[in-house]
């Protein structure tokens, strides 16, 4: 729980993880819209390397690869895939 709490310096970073809740901090720059999943956070490395943890969604996705022309959209991936799953339960229950 600890290593998920916002610091007083920055509140979208806890211990060594970036977290998904905070509108307030500087990291919103890099997504095009909040995160869907508020309990997400995320482990940010060199070149766009990224380790999303959802654990509501029960859901780890690791990016790996050289950088991206242009700014990296740390939103989309995830929000994608939650919308994907989302849609597949609703079907699942139709």
């Amino acid at each position: 729980q600890k290593m998920l709490t916002p610091t007083p310096f920055e509140p979208d970073y806890g211990l060594h993880v970036w977290l998904a809740y905070s509108e307030d901090g500087r990291r919103k720059k890099h997504r095009s819209e909040p995160f869907i999943a508020r309990d997400m956070f995320y482990l940010d490395g060199a070149d766009i390397q990224r380790v999303y943890v959802i654990p509501s969604y029960e859901l780890v996705i690791v990016r790996v690869g050289n950088d991206v022309p242009g700014m990296w959209d740390d939103a989309f991936v995830p929000n994608t895939l939650i919308r994907g799953t989302v849609k597949e339960r609703m079907k699942d229950k139709g």
